[in-house]
């Protein structure tokens, strides 16, 4: 992503994360290796934390139709309510899902993207796979685990230098974006139809999201 030519502003969201898949430490870590690795790139970083839920679904709607480029980082894997009501409250229009297709950004680190939410230190009532297929609007869309062995494709090599060869727990599951308003491009497959990661541009509202090493990994 050329973020440098974005000029909107980032919300980065920190948990409390699913700790089996991303701890609340190396989620912290990972989000400030984001901030400053970005810092020129963005008119305001916001880094949510763990308590602020509420505070970043109220951005997400300040930032829809500002007709600039915003992002938000799931640097836990999780998805807070304030998105995305769980469970599944709001299939059509979420907040989420409202940002993205008004041309934003979500990128989504860890976890299987929208599954639930551990705010408050508890675990949410699970959307399960219908929260990434409702955000997208596929149906039946899964990550469910398949054939896991990532080996980094050309894309990923130019784009993504310092991606290596992993086994991953919650591949794109390329066949199912076919004939949607969707174009995936990989930068590291296992075959044609399981990759990770991957970036999906809306080839029609010009909305963005990418969901990268989705990953039982608590130490990154």
């Amino acid at each position: 992503l050329a973020l440098s030519v974005m000029a909107g502003d980032l919300a980065l969201y920190t948990g409390p994360t699913n700790a089996g898949w991303i701890s609340d430490a190396s989620c912290k870590r990972e989000a400030n290796d984001i901030i400053k690795g970005v810092a020129k790139s963005f008119s305001t970083i916001t880094d949510f934390g763990d308590k602020k839920e509420a505070d970043l679904g109220a951005w997400a709607k300040s930032h829809t139709g500002d007709k600039k480029i915003d992002v938000i980082v799931t640097v836990s894997g999780t998805m807070p309510g304030s998105l995305y009501p769980f469970p599944n409250k709001e299939p059509d229009g979420s907040v989420v899902e409202k940002f993205v297709d008004d041309g934003n950004v979500l990128i989504n680190i860890a976890d299987w993207i929208g599954y639930m939410s551990y705010e408050g230190g508890v675990r949410s009532a699970d959307n399960g796979a219908d929260g990434a297929a409702n955000i997208f609007d596929i149906p039946g869309l899964s990550f469910g685990s398949r054939n896991n062995v990532m080996k980094v494709n050309d894309k990923g090599k130019k784009y993504l230098p310092s991606l290596k060869d992993f086994t991953d727990d919650r591949p794109w599951h390329v066949e199912q974006f076919k004939g949607t308003d969707w174009d995936v491009t990989t930068f590291a497959e296992a075959d044609a139809n399981n990759a990770d990661p991957a970036v999906a541009v809306n080839k029609k509202t010009g909305g963005i999201i990418a969901a990268m090493i989705q990953k039982a990994w608590p130490d990154p």
